[in-house]
């Protein structure tokens, strides 16, 4: 019995006997009065007497009998009470046991499940991958795109809870003494795969690192890497804090500069740990090409262009459920993804006995199938949903002449250019909608608010107008950046982007790189004044914390990764977005930043886009709502015995 039921049960003990013993009472006052009145003087000669007391008998025996009465029904009234107290106590009681046997049936049907074979433990799960990306360094820029290493072979602090998206400790847990002050203590059972234990040191090497202020390799200018090393994540590195230093083996402290209520979504949400003495020891080149973490999967090995193999960690510190979890020790054995460009491959490869799971897909790719009972077809968020272009306003030049995207006219002109519709309706599920910058499953997302200005509606000859008026009656040229592997559907909407720019006289120069190349050369386009002029076509994370969104994309600091559109009188409103540790402060900041940066077009906002994703018959894929079927959540798909 539950604490609350038990103290219930106390006090409806109490009140019942309390009752009785008041109707007791008034009981036992009645039958004393009684014997009394029949106590007489044994004179039988007085008539009189005899007549009275008959009478007086008579009278007593009546009011005895009334009183009796009352206090029977009085008596039933209580017993009455205690039978409905005693039901709803009960019915309590039920209700709790029906609980507790329901979550020990779920947790015996769990162990069932993998006593009796029904999930296959020693399975491999074989995942469908769009390309290779290069190294698995998840701090590099270009390696961090190779999302199925990073959360596997990695952990990060902070992950989020599968059903609401709130974040909750992994790997750390703290508390604010004060405004500016967090006091984070690692968790005592968290091992790298070597059998180091990680400490607040390692932490603290893992922010320096992605800051570019790490002393082993000067931030990058020494690294051994053949390539190169720069990071993909200085937005969250630890340059941007006031001070921060370690206590002891596990804990250490950050102070910010004033009040900041990004600290554990933004930086703890978004950074994998890396071992301090490791990647001292070995470098750069060889944490890419060899990494080593605190995941759920120990890296095995990678044949460039074909496989990335994985193997369950038997000692990682959360363990299995069957139910969605933020990130638990994995039921399967081993983990493969084997390289599949060709999206129809993909589904031939689950066909044929070769894959198990792929994500990622088109409608096109999944209609066929959809009621086939081979397969399991699922959909939802994509794992990038939102899509848009980012022009290069950094540059101050374009074609010999000044940068026209500086002009909101020639923004505001794009964004009525392009027929969004036609590109749900042709190139996707069918259920998208348009992005309005950030996307809409975040913290905070003032929907409401960007709803109710609606989309820039297609219409072809506001943007020939609005370029006049720009003083770009024929249109211009702009170079047009973008990735060949990283979204499946990037290609043909790149095509359509084209098209639709083309009909209003602005022509595209196509710039294709894969994936690696492509962010690397956005982030370089942010570090400079004279190269990368032109458009990006990006996409945004499914990230819950909007400060990522906001300082990579809305209006970044200094050494913001993709600096590329920077609007400098936002900074200050950005800057509430932060400091604003209420949640009605921050929410209504946040709406105040969302709207500014919309309502003047600072990006070509495109869409929101979801995704389709296909196992094999005997593959169980459960999601929570806030859940995406793609590398952060695969942890918890189990291989069933046929």
């Amino acid at each position: 019995m539950s604490t609350k039921n038990y103290w219930t049960s106390l006090r409806h003990r109490k009140i019942s006997r309390r009752t009785m013993l008041q109707a007791s009472g008034r009981a036992g006052v009645g039958a004393a009065g009684l014997a009394l009145v029949g106590c007489g003087d044994d004179d039988d000669d007085d008539d009189a007497a005899t007549a009275a007391t008959d009478q007086a008998e008579e009278q007593a025996e009546e009011q005895a009998q009334a009183q009796a009465d009352d206090q029977a029904e009085e008596q039933a009234q209580a017993e009455q009470a205690v039978d409905d107290e005693e039901a709803e106590e009960q019915a309590e009681e039920q209700a709790e046991q029906v609980e507790e046997e329901e979550a020990e049936e779920e947790e015996e049907e769990e162990e069932q499940a993998v006593a009796t074979g029904e999930i296959d433990t020693e399975a491999t799960l074989r995942l469908a991958l769009a390309a290779d990306n290069g190294g698995l360094d998840p701090h590099r820029s270009g390696s961090q795109v190779n999302y199925q290493n990073s959360h596997g072979v990695f952990s990060r602090p902070v992950e989020f809870a599968p059903e609401t998206g709130n974040p909750v400790g992994n790997l750390v847990s703290w508390e604010l003494p004060d405004d500016v002050t967090w006091n984070i203590t690692v968790k005592d059972n968290i091992f790298f795969h070597n059998g180091q234990q990680l400490t607040a040191e390692d932490l603290i090497f893992t922010y320096e690192r992605v800051g570019n202020i790490a002393e082993y390799n000067q931030g990058g200018e020494t690294s051994d890497h053949p390539a190169g090393w720069a990071s993909a994540r200085t937005q969250q590195g630890a340059h941007h804090w006031a001070g921060y230093g370690q206590t002891d083996k596990l804990n250490w402290t950050i102070t910010t500069n004033g009040p900041d209520a990004t600290i554990s979504g933004a930086f703890f949400g978004n950074i994998y740990a890396m071992s301090k003495a490791d990647t001292e020891e070995r470098g750069d080149a060889a944490v890419d090409a060899d990494p080593l973490g605190t995941g759920y999967l120990r890296y095995v090995s990678h044949a460039e262009d074909t496989d990335f193999v994985m193997e369950r960690n038997d000692d990682y510190h959360l363990e299995w459920s069957r139910t969605p979890t933020a990130v638990a020790r994995s039921s399967y054995k081993r983990q493969v993804h084997l390289v599949r460009p060709e999206p129809l491959s993909r589904i031939a490869g689950i066909e044929a006995g070769e894959l198990d799971v792929a994500y990622g897909l088109t409608p096109d790719i999944v209609e066929p199938i959809q009621d086939d009972p081979d397969f399991n077809v699922g959909s939802g968020w994509a794992g990038n949903p939102n899509q848009y272009l980012i022009p290069n306003l950094v540059v101050d030049e374009l074609n010999g002449g000044p940068n026209p995207f500086r002009d909101e006219r020639v923004r505001k002109a794009l964004n009525h250019a392009i027929n969004k519709q036609a590109i749900i309706d042709n190139l996707m599920t069918g259920t998208e909608k348009t992005s309005y910058g950030a996307w809409s499953a975040s913290a905070f997302y003032p929907k409401e608010a960007l709803e109710a200005i609606g989309p820039y509606a297609y219409d072809p000859d506001l943007a020939r107008s609005l370029l006049a008026e720009a003083g770009y009656p024929d249109g211009f040229r702009t170079p047009f950046h973008f990735s060949v592997d990283f979204i499946p559907t990037d290609p043909a909407v790149a095509l359509v982007l084209q098209q639709d720019l083309g009909a209003v006289g602005v022509e595209l120069e196509m710039h294709e790189y894969p994936t690696s190349e492509f962010f690397a050369q956005a982030r370089n386009a942010a570090a400079t004044e004279t190269e990368g002029a032109g458009l990006y076509f990006m996409q945004n994370c499914a990230c819950y914390e909007p400060e990522i969104m906001i300082a990579a994309h809305i209006a970044p600091t200094p050494g913001g990764t993709y600096a590329l559109a920077p609007h400098d009188d936002l900074q200050e409103l950005r800057q509430r977005t932060k400091s604003a540790v209420n949640a009605d402060d921050r929410a209504a900041a946040i709406e105040e930043l969302y709207v500014a940066h919309y309502q003047r077009a600072g990006f070509i906002y495109l869409t929101e886009r979801s995704e389709f994703h296909v196992t094999a018959a005997n593959v169980e894929y459960q999601l929570g709502a806030a859940q995406i079927a793609n590398v952060t959540s695969i942890h918890q798909i189990n291989v069933l015995k046929t």
